[in-house]
């Protein structure tokens, strides 16, 4: 995690399963995986879908939704490459919808934890361990952002935390994709759609970001954006691989 950021409380950076899949095929030629591809827009699965292993995200963005009894969508997140769209292996995937907002490349592991005595690799077990916290304390973050009474520090912790998950950095800009609708960010943040497009328009305006094309838009400088928040976050979440408690995921061969 940037030192920038650190006091903000975000989450550790990158989910510790990526570690697993960065520049590497690994395991693409195991039974265990079978690997696809989707394009934009395609269904991944549906919310009467009944899927058993893990499932995690390549390469491309994903969005993880359902509705509500008033037939409304109700976003519960946004994945990211590295970053688990199913991560139980011992039970099934939650009934909600996935769609692909971009060209997306999806590896399916076939290991269920409590059946089966050989893992698909070494280790596999610690992996998910650390991604399973990983992904308890950012769950843990977004309640304390989404209380926030300030529309602007809910979209500024928005752009920090994909920038902190999947941020090319380049000098002090930090380039992100973006490929979701307005209305899909303030879906997700509990905002209305107007408030979402004058807070993105006053960062742009500001100087804070800058949009290079439909889907990218590039931070002009993190130390800024941050030092923007009026609501410090303290979270006693903790990198379970900074802290020492479990090893960092290693790199398995296939």
């Amino acid at each position: 995690m940037s030192p920038d950021l650190a006091r903000l409380g975000m989450c550790s950076c990158r989910c510790p399963i990526r570690a697993c899949f960065d520049g590497t095929e690994t395991c693409s030629k195991s039974r265990w995986v079978l690997r696809r591809r989707l394009g934009s827009g395609d269904c991944i699965t549906s919310n009467t879908t009944e899927t058993y292993g893990l499932r995690i995200v390549i390469s491309g963005i994903v969005k993880v939704f359902d509705y509500t009894r008033n037939g409304e969508q109700f976003i519960h997140k946004f994945v990211y490459p590295g970053e688990f769209l199913k991560l139980q292996p011992w039970a099934e995937i939650p009934k909600c919808t996935t769609i692909a907002l971009t060209d997306v490349k999806i590896c399916d592991i076939a290991y269920q934890w409590h059946r089966q005595a050989e893992a698909p690799f070494p280790g596999i077990d610690r992996v998910l361990l650390a991604s399973a916290i990983w992904e308890n304390n950012h769950a843990e973050l977004w309640q304390r952002i989404l209380v926030l009474r300030k529309p602007l520090d809910r979209v500024i912790y928005f752009l920090l935390d994909i920038a902190e998950r999947s941020g090319i950095y380049c000098d002090r800009e930090c380039l992100i994709e973006l490929p979701m609708t307005r209305s899909d960010v303030a879906d997700y943040l509990g905002l209305k759609r107007e408030t979402v497009s004058r807070a993105f328009s006053q960062l742009r305006d500001e100087g804070y970001i800058s949009v290079l094309n439909r889907q990218t838009h590039a931070i002009r400088n993190i130390r800024r954006l941050a030092n923007l928040v009026d609501s410090e976050i303290v979270t006693s979440s903790v990198n379970p691989q900074q802290s020492g408690r479990i090893d960092a995921p290693r790199q398995y061969d296939a």
